[in-house]
């Protein structure tokens, strides 16, 4: 199964940098069928690349008010949800896909539970739990062989 692994946040909010850095140890894996991107922020012309992978997983950070929560999946949609100029949901990339390309590869996002957002490239021993987690979520819905990654 082609898989595409689409970390983002700003690597200079400490926490919020979960995604990107998730992206960079799966792009570190360098599996066969398997892609990561680093950015700080989903864009709409990444719909047009979307469609060329089986599964796409998206992976973010985000203040959860349980703090026993490290991390969450949730099965994603096509969905457009109101238009912003400055942020894009997950869901709405899969709807501009299916919109553009008459296709939406299966999407999963994970959330990564984040609680300091201060200027820092600094981990919270919370969120280092939850990319943790997140690896091996990843390594369950594309089917990986776990033998074959390292983080």
């Amino acid at each position: 199964m082609k898989t595409l692994v689409l970390g983002y946040g700003n690597t200079l909010r400490s926490d919020d940098g979960a995604g990107y850095r998730l992206a960079e140890i799966v792009e570190a894996w360098q599996l066969p069928d398997v892609e990561a991107w680093a950015t700080n922020q989903l864009l709409p012309e990444m719909a047009a690349t979307l469609v060329a992978f089986d599964l796409v997983i998206f992976v973010d950070a985000t203040a959860f008010p349980d703090e026993t929560v490290e991390l969450t999946c949730r099965p994603l949609t096509a969905e457009i949800q109101t238009l912003r100029t400055h942020y894009l949901e997950p869901a709405t990339l899969l709807a501009l896909a299916q919109q553009l390309y008459a296709r939406q590869p299966q999407a999963y996002w994970l959330l990564i539970s984040a609680e300091n957002f201060a200027f820092g490239e600094q981990f919270s021993a919370r969120t280092q739990a939850g990319i943790g987690r997140a690896l091996e979520k990843i390594v369950e819905l594309a089917g990986l062989v776990p033998e074959l990654v390292h983080a």
